[in-house]
């Protein structure tokens, strides 16, 4: 259910429905989603896609990017554009030479049985900003903390 309630999330943010919901939302639920999708906008700007991914990391913390692009049906290219901008450090180097700050919301690291593998997990911000997430969305329910 909680994943379903990501996704859902992450398509109404792309369609830019969320902007015109406004305050004409009575549904419950639908407004935790409003709530919980501007607590996110506020915290961090990032792309639909790499939204899907901080969830689906979130989901499954320590899965290997290959197991993100295949649960995800996406390219390497694309789960490297959105690893690289939830991670602290974005791969790619502004005009100066220093590398573009990322959300810090990951941390990637090597497999150590496997020196080509990448896994991913939640940094401590991330790990908040779920948690926060969650109390938004369940605020019935007992968050972990």
């Amino acid at each position: 259910m909680r994943i379903v309630l990501s996704v859902c999330i992450t398509t109404i943010k792309s369609m830019g429905l969320i902007c015109m919901m406004g305050p004409q939302v009575t549904d419950p639920l639908v407004l935790r989603f409003v709530e919980a999708d501007r607590m996110l906008r506020e915290e961090v700007t990032l792309t639909s896609e790499a939204i899907g991914v901080f969830f689906y990391i979130a989901s499954h913390e320590g899965c290997s990017k290959v197991d993100l692009e295949d649960a995800c049906d996406m390219s390497s290219a694309t789960s490297s554009r959105s690893t690289d901008l939830l991670s602290v450090e974005h791969r790619l180097k502004d005009k100066d030479g220093t590398r573009r700050k990322g959300a810090g919301l990951i941390v990637k690291s090597r497999d150590p049985q496997d020196k080509r593998a990448v896994r991913l997990k939640l940094s401590e911000k991330g790990k908040d900003l779920i948690d926060r997430f969650k109390r938004v969305l369940y605020p019935d329910e007992c968050c972990e903390a």
